[in-house]
């Protein structure tokens, strides 16, 4: 059985699934090296189906996650079809005539509270007419493009993906009879949040929040405040609220309190506002604060709204093993406050939760659809990009061309070699094994260092991550001596860096550079040898070497830019920056002084 995952809106993506078991997955932004790529991925569906060498005729279901597309959706759909720009400006006209009138009508909702539960309007026929015309032109692209039928095509709600991928992804379902499982995000298809428990094989979903009562869409809008970009800058004002003084921030988090609230009754968020009319009337009411201030409110309500409904919830179902999916789950610190609930017994967040994952959700979904009673297994490494050989690698490096400046030399040993430089204060990209999906690299794509350094944060930032002074690295911890580091009382696995965690006093400068400065907190990857062999490997070395069994890890990548996929794309990166050491599978590429 073979199930093709696909998302085609913000961040791009799809995964394969082989009988349950997802064997391949990646997000088009590493191949296009367009951040946050929007638009059908088929680069990544043209790896998946070579990954496995599957021919088309072998693929038994297409799923697109989202079963109404977003009219950018459709306009990248528009450029690849024949479909005549008329049609694109009647649907645009519908799609912004609903809006307006919603937005008319919302503008005084706050000032009026007659005309509070008007936000139900909604946009639901151009949804319809958008799906009926493009979700088809999009299976008919992929069928001419690669010879997928495009009668093996169908949609699968947002939020449904999200459980999906949460849900299978975590193993709780071989571990535990009874599952909780949320979602929350800024919004699709008309949700924002929803509530389902998974009993005895069964999923069924008991609470939702309207799209227009949206909490990521609130957190969004702060970092619009901000003057940073939402659905991409969220995580640096998650970073930059342990600096904000509480008695700064009282006053926007008792305003914002007032502006979203849980009603317990129904396990769904409420706001004042329509989600559509929410920057708008947070500018009004939030002048002239200072940014710290404004990520400390926001980041201690969101904390503790999600804390609520998920304790509400608990108290509803009975059930304390608990995963999380949707954009907002991406919040490390959130996360750290929910597993911390007394009545949270067990915790996952999806790896990467934002709309990505949800390629994964859908292959899932798919061959459950196919199969209700298949065993699906959940994801034992996010190890799921494409991989290059030694002869690719060659070619590379030839092409980039790298003159007298460079040094190229194999290594018997390169896992070691990395561990001895590292020893030695020097900072290595690593590229190695297949890429991993989502947003945070995990060794294979990583740049590497001792935390313990003097000073590295800065001088990481200035040879190549150009990251905001407040923002913290992150490091790769030897699960067997994870208790030394990390304060974990409930024992929880943390391989993809999604909850942070405080940190060991005693051994926290072993951590220096890779937690965070202020509330000296940490997200990291505690690895396990079975999930990467070679990087367990090279941490072993590093800690023979040293007796610390902890390395800084960052992604490889230019600020601004998306992980590098190629090895292409690892030596124009290499070139730009001010690293001196790059791995290459087993090539050592230098800078000469």
């Amino acid at each position: 059985m073979i199930v093709l995952g696909i998302n085609e809106a913000h961040n791009a993506s799809a995964a394969i699934a082989v009988d349950g078991e997802i064997v391949a997955a990646v997000q088009e932004e590493r191949f296009s090296r367009i951040k946050n790529h929007f638009g059908v991925p088929f680069k990544s569906i043209d790896f998946c189906l070579r990954f496995g060498s599957f021919s088309p005729k072998d693929v038994d279901l297409i799923v697109f996650s989202g079963g109404v597309p977003t009219f950018l959706s459709s306009l990248a759909i528009a450029r690849e079809t024949s479909v005549k720009t008329p049609l694109f400006k009647l649907l645009k006209l519908g799609k912004n005539t609903h809006l307006a009138f919603r937005t008319l009508i919302l503008k005084t909702e706050y000032r009026l509270p007659i005309l509070r539960g008007i936000d139900k309007i909604t946009i639901e026929p151009y949804y319809k007419l958008t799906q009926k015309i493009f979700f088809p032109k999009t299976a008919k692209l992929l069928e001419k493009q690669f010879g997928l039928d495009s009668k093996k095509h169908t949609y699968l709600n947002h939020h449904t993906a999200h459980t999906f991928a949460a849900l299978y992804a975590s193993g709780f379902t071989q571990r535990f009879d009874q599952i909780l499982v949320v979602t929350c995000d800024g919004g699709g298809d008309g949700l924002s949040a929803t509530v389902s428990v998974f009993n005895n094989n069964q999923l069924k979903k008991i609470a939702s929040t309207s799209q227009d009562n949206s909490l990521g869409c609130l957190y969004g809008c702060i970092t619009n405040i901000m003057g940073m970009n939402p659905l991409e800058h969220e995580y640096k004002v998650m970073g930059l609220a342990p600096y904000a003084e509480e008695t700064g921030t009282l006053s926007i988090y008792a305003f914002l309190k007032k502006t979203i609230w849980l009603d317990k009754k129904s396990l769904s968020f409420k706001t004042i506002v329509s989600s559509d009319n929410l920057n708008r009337y947070l500018r009004e009411h939030l002048p002239r604060h200072r940014f710290d201030h404004l990520a400390g409110a926001v980041q201690r309500l969101t904390e503790e709204l999600l804390c609520e409904l998920i304790e509400a919830a608990i108290e509803r179902t009975g059930i304390g093993n608990v995963v999380f999916g949707g954009g907002v789950a991406q919040n490390v610190k959130a996360n750290q406050k929910i597993a911390a609930l007394p009545k949270v017994k067990n915790f996952f967040a999806m790896p990467s939760g934002g709309d990505e994952s949800n390629a994964i959700g859908a292959a899932y979904w798919g061959c459950q659809r196919i199969n209700p009673k298949i065993k699906i297994k959940p994801l034992k490494n996010l190890y799921l990009g494409p991989s290059y050989e030694k002869e690719q690698i060659e070619k590379s490096i030839k092409v980039v061309r790298l003159g007298r400046k460079y040094r190229v030399r194999q290594l018997k040993n390169p896992n070691y070699e990395i561990a001895q430089l590292l020893s030695k204060g020097q900072i290595i990209a690593r590229f190695t094994g297949r890429l991993e999906f989502g947003a945070r690299a995990l060794g294979n794509r990583s740049i590497l260092a001792d935390p313990t350094v003097n000073d590295v944060v800065n001088i990481l930032n200035h040879q190549i991550k150009s990251r905001d002074f407040w923002m913290p690295f992150a490091p790769s911890i030897l699960g067997t001596d994870a208790k030394n580091y990390l304060v974990n009382p409930k024992k929880l696995d943390a391989p993809f860096m999604t909850i942070a965690f405080d940190t060991v006093e005693k051994n926290r400068h072993q951590l220096a550079g890779a937690i965070h400065p202020f509330d000296k907190t940490t997200r990291p990857q505690i690895l396990t040898k079975e999930a990467n062999p070679a990087y367990y490997q090279l941490i072993q070395y590093f800690k023979k070497i040293t007796g610390r069994s902890t390395i800084l890890n960052t992604s490889f990548n230019l600020h601004g830019e998306p992980i590098v996929c190629s090895p292409r794309d690892a030596l124009e990166t290499f070139t730009k920056s001010g690293l001196k050491y790059l791995v290459l599978e087993n090539y050592l590429v230098s800078k000469n002084d």
